[in-house]
């Protein structure tokens, strides 16, 4: 009787163990990816361009207006940094200087911003995705592998429809 509860209970426990670990998590800062889990941060200015982001790619705009409000010193509550939030290894992939400096040298975090959008371009052709604002944006937040299912979040769709909002028409010489 005894032999047969510990089996049950160890069951149960690797059961459970195997469920949670197909639940998609980041384990640095305990967030859930795209289940919608995390705090709205409150709407960026769409009106309003900050001076250290004035002339950015539409893109590149969003979603530092979306991560930080568009602070370059800013720190995030898993250590990211700068207008972007880089994380630790995004800004060892992109850049020899040390992480503090993600914060401290605006320069070299749109050099590094830029170079992430473009290496995360490459992920989503590589993956067959079309590179669009909300894939990129999904990309950028819960990675490429996640872009296809989290291009749906409120934070994918805030970045897409800023970068729109900030994005100049189009005029055709010809009428």
């Amino acid at each position: 009787m005894k032999t047969a509860l510990v089996t049950v209970l160890v069951v149960l426990v690797f059961a459970g163990l195997f469920i949670v670990s197909l639940c998609p998590w980041k384990p640095a800062s305990k967030r859930w990816r795209c289940a919608g889990a995390e705090p709205a941060p409150a709407p960026p200015r769409e009106w309003e361009t900050p001076p250290p982001l004035a002339g950015l790619p539409p893109l590149l705009f969003a979603l530092a207006s979306v991560e930080s409000g568009g602070d370059a010193t800013a720190i995030g509550s898993g250590g990211e940094r700068s207008a972007w939030q880089f994380t630790p290894e995004t800004w060892a992939r992109h850049s020899r200087l040390p992480f503090l400096f993600a914060s401290s040298d605006p320069v070299q975090a749109r050099q590094v911003a830029e170079l992430h959008l473009a290496y995360l371009t490459a992920e989503l052709h590589r993956r067959h995705l079309a590179p669009s604002d909300e894939y990129l944006a999904a990309a950028w937040r819960y990675g490429p592998a996640s872009a296809r299912i989290c291009a749906g979040t409120d934070y994918a769709v805030r970045v897409a429809r800023l970068t729109r909002a900030v994005t100049p028409p189009v005029i055709s010489p010809h009428p």
